[in-house]
């Protein structure tokens, strides 16, 4: 209920235009303290706004610190999940690391072993060349291996 609607609803129309009251119109005692004490009320409805204004940024500092309190509680484990990641990382390198030597182990296996069949190859043609052919190669084989039954 506004106070100016209260105020005016009892009075004459030509009431703010006057100085005196009119002599017709009896105040109701409840408006004329309204009215006498008027400063004080602005006065004390200032306070109580103030007094909400700071209640709320109190609450609102309230809600913040209890969430920088909340976050240093969490703290603890945020620091597990760095050290837990850290570990993590380190042992990513070192496998990064081993899979790096394994692989270069395997190019150098692939590299040996394409030597030796290289080298086999060699050894083999120059066998088959030394006994007069491919054909003739296992014919000398074949008559080793009846010498060698004999000999036992």
């Amino acid at each position: 209920m506004n106070l100016s609607t209260n105020l005016f609803a009892k009075a004459p129309a030509d009431w703010m235009t006057h100085e005196k009251l009119p002599t017709n119109y009896l105040p109701d005692p409840e408006l004329v303290w309204m009215m006498e004490n008027i400063d004080e009320l602005y006065r004390k409805a200032n306070r109580a706004m103030d007094s909400i204004e700071s209640a709320r940024q109190l609450g609102s500092s309230n809600m913040r610190l209890e969430r920088i309190t909340g976050l240093k509680q969490l703290e603890p484990k945020w620091k597990k999940a760095g050290q837990r990641i850290t570990q993590l990382e380190a042992t990513l390198k070192d496998k990064d690391r081993a899979y790096e030597k394994l692989r270069q182990k395997q190019i150098a296996t692939e590299k040996e072993r394409a030597r030796l069949e290289e080298q086999l190859k060699e050894k083999v043609s120059g066998t088959a060349s030394d006994r007069g052919g491919a054909g003739s190669g296992n014919d000398s084989i074949v008559k080793d291996m009846a010498n060698i039954k004999l000999d036992k």
